[in-house]
């Protein structure tokens, strides 16, 4: 997401939004109104941390996709070496934590890292909409060139805005054959264009 420097908060990129786009920003807003949001600190993190992983793994175990895992020690060597540029924001309702979202914020870009939830509040809070605005906001108040919000849920990232970014992994085996074969099975191997949703006006930042 290309973040405007004269944007101060969420308020301000919605003049950028077509129609459509601002009234699932408001839709947004307006389920998830009841959570308690609340930055953590790494102490916090040694403490209680624990059930943040737990929350990740409902989200993980039922991804179609995995690359890799989080672990406490993650969270808290991240927080202890970036300090406030790592920001860890955990979601309250009703008196208990349902969701936590991480990611690394700096003047050249907000990079979304890791989120947990339970996945009943998808469709009654837009838990997981929610916190795609937040790293947005967080891109905003940390006066980020743009928002880099990963690989996965192409067609929901863009209806807040996301723009696709081709990604490129470059693998060489050590053993030849397995080169040769691996190279001749994925020659000309190219991923299914998506049609994804326009959200911002012709003349937006």
């Amino acid at each position: 997401v290309n973040l405007d420097p004269s944007w101060q908060s969420l308020d301000d990129c919605m003049p950028s939004f077509v129609t459509k786009a601002r009234t699932k920003f408001k839709r947004i807003q307006s389920l998830s109104k009841d959570f308690q949001i609340e930055s953590w600190s790494a102490e916090q993190l040694e403490s209680q941390g624990q059930d943040l992983i737990e929350l990740y793994r409902l989200v993980f175990e039922r991804s179609g996709f995995r690359l890799g895992s989080l672990h406490l020690d993650e969270l808290v060597a991240s927080k202890r070496f970036w300090g406030d540029a790592f920001v860890v924001l955990v979601y309250t309702l009703e008196g208990e934590q349902v969701g936590f979202q991480c990611a690394y914020a700096t003047p050249e870009s907000t990079e979304a890292f890791f989120v947990g939830f339970k996945p009943e509040l998808t469709k009654s809070h837009a838990i997981y909409q929610r916190m795609l605005l937040e790293f947005m906001g967080l891109g905003i108040a940390s006066g980020s060139r743009e928002g880099r919000m990963g690989r996965t849920a192409l067609d929901i990232k863009s209806s807040i805005g996301a723009l696709p970014r081709r990604l490129q992994c470059d693998v060489k085996f050590r053993n030849p054959m397995a080169h040769a074969i691996v190279h001749a099975f994925t020659k000309g191997y190219a991923p299914v264009h998506m049609e994804l949703k326009r959200s911002w006006k012709a003349d937006a930042f």
